[in-house]
């Protein structure tokens, strides 16, 4: 048997190991595309070097290629729909702020409500609809694993 020389790493625990790939996984989404030099626009986005485009980030979450961290979304779940709007508002100024480029906002699918359809399930797409293009560039319904129709994954206009 070979004997390998040099210090031993013990595995990490289990929370290590998240925090690790969480920050893997922050560094990777910050790293530009490898754009040719002097080229101006990469040739994959329409947003400039370094930046994907919005339906580039939206097919990449619909196909599990890109995670939404659980401080970039926001539930309204249960809140009334001015409260709602209020909130929404906010959290999407914030993170827009901070040059996070997407978030999932989580409205419910309305099960309780009369006629089965929720009123922030009808009213979110609006709202989005009319923060455009100032705070939002674009969105969609999320993937079944993310919440389906009860959630949307929104790509924010960068300042």
């Amino acid at each position: 048997m070979r004997r390998l020389d040099g210090p031993v790493h013990p595995r990490p625990t289990p929370a290590e190991a998240e925090q690790a790939e969480a920050l893997f996984v922050e560094a990777v989404e910050r790293a530009p595309f490898d754009a040719a030099p002097g080229r101006g626009r990469d040739r994959r986005t329409a947003s400039g070097p370094g930046r994907p485009s919005a339906e580039t980030v939206l097919r990449d979450l619909s196909r599990g290629a890109r995670r939404i961290s659980a401080d970039h979304e926001v539930s309204l779940r249960g809140m009334t729909r001015d409260g709602a709007r209020l909130c929404l508002e906010g959290f999407l100024r914030q993170r827009q702020r901070q040059r996070v480029r997407y978030v999932r906002v989580i409205h419910g699918k309305g099960l309780r409500s009369p006629g089965g359809v929720g009123v922030l399930r009808r009213e979110v797409p609006e709202w989005l609809d009319a923060w455009r293009p100032e705070l939002v560039e674009r969105w969609r319904t999320a993937e079944r694993r993310d919440g389906d129709d009860g959630a949307l994954y929104v790509v924010l206009r960068t300042p």
